[in-house]
């Protein structure tokens, strides 16, 4: 009787796991894409800007890709 009940605790953990994995793999997704696109917006920011802008938002450019 204990072995039924130890294996249907492991196996609900064992299902509780996996959508634990899942949903970790779907932020993980998420934030990469995320990064992507901020590398592009920094990219064409960079691009279409005159220089003396860039140079004043530079240091905030640094904070943000530091992270």
């Amino acid at each position: 009787m204990a072995a039924c009940y130890e294996a249907a605790v492991m196996a609900a953990k064992s299902r509780e796991l996996n959508s634990v994995a899942a949903q970790l793999a779907g932020r993980q997704e998420e934030s990469e894409h995320s990064q992507k696109h901020v590398l592009e917006l920094s990219r064409e920011f960079k691009k279409n800007v005159p220089e003396e802008v860039r140079e004043m938002v530079a240091p905030v450019l640094k904070s943000f890709q530091a992270q």
